[in-house]
């Protein structure tokens, strides 16, 4: 039996039994986490941000579980699925923050920079975390999952920035020799004519939990 290895958002996880249990959303956040896996402290400063609403109620008797038995938890993996979802970040003290959650929690953002990762930030990035997978955790395969990228109804357009942001991970991917998945063309070749309207009902979360059901069924 083939052992899998999530990080991503709600999307996806209900799918795997082996997953980071917060949501992370961008190459910064998740490389930070591969890093500090097995010594992340739930007093410290701005963890909520940094590891994804790690202290929200319905998520925190979960995250303290996973942190029991985090020193193991990459052991005998085989492929590791990270989903990448966002190209934001808040920034302070060298830190990188969730701006979904930053902004959610409208906490104060006097000290913080707003970032937009580049192509070489993201590049960077997936060099390192595809070093720490193959190379230290042992992982044999990584598997790269990117936002649904589907044109709007109203518009008849993508929207721009998530475009942008899939369009780097195709190109990085097929460098670093990376597998990536693209939702959108998995759901276009099942359902044809859809638009993101369709699948996203407020644009983070499923309509059906039949569309990542059929996107996780055909890309293990």
């Amino acid at each position: 039996m083939e052992h899998n290895f999530y990080i991503g958002t709600c999307r996806y996880e209900s799918f795997f039994y082996n997953k980071f249990p917060p949501r992370l959303h961008t190459t910064k956040e998740i490389l930070n986490y591969l890093v500090n896996y097995n010594n992340i402290d739930l007093n410290s400063n701005f963890v909520n941000f940094i590891y994804g609403g790690c202290l929200h109620p319905q998520i925190i008797d979960i995250v303290k579980k996973y942190l029991k038995d985090s020193n193991n938890i990459f052991d005998n993996i085989d492929t590791i699925y990270i989903e990448i979802s966002s190209l934001k970040n808040y920034l302070i003290d060298d830190k990188y923050l969730n701006a979904f959650y930053v902004e959610d929690y409208n906490i104060d953002k006097n000290n913080m920079k707003q970032i937009e990762l580049s192509y070489d930030d993201i590049y960077n990035d997936l060099v390192k975390i595809k070093d720490l997978c193959i190379n230290k955790f042992k992982i044999k395969r990584i598997k790269i999952i990117t936002h649904v990228n589907l044109k709007l109804k109203k518009t008849n357009n993508y929207i721009l920035q998530r475009d942008k942001l899939i369009n780097y991970l195709l190109s990085i991917c097929k460098k670093l020799e990376i597998d990536i998945i693209l939702p959108d063309k998995i759901l276009l070749s099942k359902y044809n004519d859809i638009f993101l309207e369709d699948v996203l009902y407020d644009g983070l979360h499923y309509s059906n939990i039949e569309y990542p059901k059929y996107i996780i069924n055909n890309s293990l």
